[in-house]
């Protein structure tokens, strides 16, 4: 039994945005499996997951778990923000690229490997998931982080503010959303609606692709626990922030944590790294 890869060499729409190694503006390889049939077969946790393929076209799909954690260990095979301004080209609501990505397409260089992609959405648009993008299936994440299926017959919760992303009978997570809380015209910090701004302040656009201000997404990173990856994106967004971005993340931060960490580098007039005394 043989499983064949091939490369795809159909061009992409997208062209020229200068970011050919982010996968913007030049098109990805993508895998077929041509006439063959693959059996997969796990029995840790009772699971059984079974995919045929014939004439790369996915013919029948079984998962069945007891576990509520093994989505979660579900493996991620994310989208590239080339493949991500396809998939919403017909979104004709807000939509913006957040997380690490965010970071380093405004920063316009590649400083760390991504392992999911997320794509920021205000709550006033859920409704339209799963019309707009048919073919997909979609996983809310209740808190704590409990993973379940959305359906279309379901509000979601206000609660919720991350749903995991893929296509219908496929195993890998190719995106997540992030659910923005806001006012009519004001986007709300969801850990202290007293912190927020204009809707047409939360994202610019930068090489054709739209993305979540960076001083907004570092204070999503810069609170709670920081990851060694917030720290990382931190100080690579810091020398492309503009004085009034500086300020603004400053204030948001100190506000909540008076001896933030980062508050003395958000103070340094030329926005370089220099680490706190």
């Amino acid at each position: 039994m043989t499983f064949t890869i091939e490369k795809d060499s159909d061009p992409c729409p997208v062209r020229n945005t200068g970011l050919s190694h982010y996968g913007v503006g030049s098109h990805s390889p993508t895998t077929r499996a041509t006439s063959q049939t693959q059996f997969y077969h796990r029995t840790r946790k009772t699971r059984l997951l079974v995919v045929c393929i014939t004439s790369c076209r996915p013919i029948c799909y079984l998962y069945r778990t007891h576990a509520k954690t093994d989505l979660h260990e579900l493996p991620w095979n994310p989208l590239s923000p080339n493949e991500v301004v396809q998939l919403f080209t017909c979104w004709n609501r807000f939509w913006c690229i957040a997380g690490g990505w965010a970071l380093d397409l405004y920063a316009g260089e590649l400083s760390r490997p991504h392992d999911d992609i997320d794509v920021l959405i205000l709550r006033r648009d859920i409704s339209a998931i799963h019309t707009q993008l048919p073919g997909w299936e979609f996983y809310a994440a209740d808190p704590p982080g409990s993973l379940r299926r959305w359906v279309p017959s379901e509000p979601l919760p206000g609660r919720v503010h991350d749903i995991w992303c893929r296509p219908e009978g496929q195993l890998n997570w190719r995106f997540q959303f992030m659910v923005m809380d806001h006012d009519d015209n004001r986007w709300n910090f969801r850990r202290d609606w007293t912190t927020g701004g204009s809707l047409a302040s939360l994202a610019s656009v930068v090489h054709g692709v739209p993305v979540i201000a960076p001083e907004i997404q570092l204070l999503y990173k810069g609170n709670g626990i920081r990851r060694p990856k917030d720290e990382a994106d931190f100080h690579t967004a810091l020398p492309h922030l503009s004085p009034g971005q500086r300020a603004w993340l400053h204030e948001a931060l100190e506000s909540r944590e008076p001896g933030h960490p980062w508050l003395h580098s958000l103070s340094d007039e030329d926005g370089s790294c220099r680490p706190a005394l």
